[in-house]
């Protein structure tokens, strides 16, 4: 997939089986599948009046329970089937030998196309968390994701990738060992804690984080089980953004 500039947006590698044609010789259909099985490409052609007309028709399968390093690219690439953008077809044998095909602009978007885009984006960033895992991650079913969880997802992708953003909070629980003294007023903090992701039962480890709010107060306080304070914070002065920071893949394990 090439964007106007001629930029690669997407590869996906597609094995085609031997045409068939149909029963009065004036037309061939072509199937084919990409490496992870769960896109099907068609490619039909048709003779009429000594001119051959040809269409592709794709067809994105379930991919619940693939492994994402297999299955982000193939989302990347439908993620950008979308005008202004060429459908590139190539021989990868000989490149030299390729066919540039305009994508005609769809409809407005709607929500089949918005939770495209999520689901592009929650596998986008399961692939990234992937390079850290110490275990094989495989795409969950879908349906049984709610959309926090999938937003956290894509917000630890985020940060693994650019390793600082900018995220929005509302509320931050800290326990208060015996002996600290309880804060008062608006205040800066800043905050370590282990940064992990659980996928689909499967918790993955992914070093540490730092977080720092610019202007926090006390919302809410409470005495927890073990006797500690339970303090709640919420964002003061208007200051509702925070920063955090991953320490890189070199914290991982300590």
């Amino acid at each position: 997939m090439l964007d106007p500039e001629g930029e690669c947006l997407g590869v996906v590698p597609v094995h085609f089986f031997a045409p068939c044609g149909n029963h009065d010789g004036t037309g061939l259909s072509v199937h084919g599948v990409d490496p992870s099985g769960a896109l099907e490409v068609e490619i039909l052609s048709k003779h009429n009046e000594g001119v051959w007309n040809i269409s592709f028709h794709f067809t994105l399968g379930d991919i619940t329970g693939r492994f994402v390093t297999d299955i982000a690219p193939v989302l990347t690439f439908m993620h950008h089937f979308s005008a202004p953008n060429t459908l590139c077809i190539a021989d990868p044998r000989v490149p030299r030998q390729r066919e540039d095909r305009p994508i005609p602009p769809k409809p407005d978007r709607n929500d089949e196309s918005r939770a495209a885009e999520i689901r592009h984006d929650y596998v986008r960033a399961l692939a990234t968390v992937q390079e850290y895992a110490d275990v094989a991650i495989k795409v969950p079913d879908l349906a049984n994701v709610s959309p926090d969880v999938a937003s956290e997802v894509i917000r630890v992708g985020r940060l693994l990738r650019d390793t600082r953003i900018t995220v929005d909070w509302d509320r931050l629980t800290v326990t208060l060992h015996k002996g600290v003294p309880e804060p008062t007023g608006p205040q800066s903090m800043v905050t370590d804690s282990s940064l992990q992701l659980t996928v689909d039962g499967i918790t993955i480890s992914l070093g540490r984080m730092r977080a720092v709010y610019e202007a926090a107060e006390v919302a809410e306080r409470r005495i927890g089980s073990s006797g500690d304070h339970v303090v709640v914070f919420q964002p003061a002065l208007g200051k509702t953004s925070a920063q955090l920071m991953w320490a890189g893949p070199g914290s991982i394990g300590s």
